[in-house]
């Protein structure tokens, strides 16, 4: 049911005009629209792998907290990471 919610989107109509065209139940499809709209896709990491070599600059805090960044890292990014440990 999950592809009403797609379609409903795309549609430009509204939640009940789409139910009626598609022949669902309005209650049924707010159900779901809240089911969809409440639990977001799971968060991840993915892996860069650089296309050049870089140089890394490594920190190790005095506070134990040790990080890499390349060597164009931006003072901002670098007062933040400080800011996080």
């Amino acid at each position: 049911m999950a592809h009403h919610i797609e379609q409903w989107l795309v549609s430009g109509l509204t939640k009940a005009a789409y139910c009626k065209n598609a022949e669902i139940g309005y209650k049924s499809f707010l159900y779901l629209y809240v089911r969809y709209t409440s639990h977001p896709e799971p968060a991840g990491f993915t892996l860069l792998e650089p296309k050049e070599s870089f140089v890394i600059i490594k920190f190790h805090l005095p506070n134990g907290c040790y990080f890499s960044v390349p060597e164009n890292c931006s003072l901002i990014v670098l007062q933040k990471l400080v800011q996080v440990c």
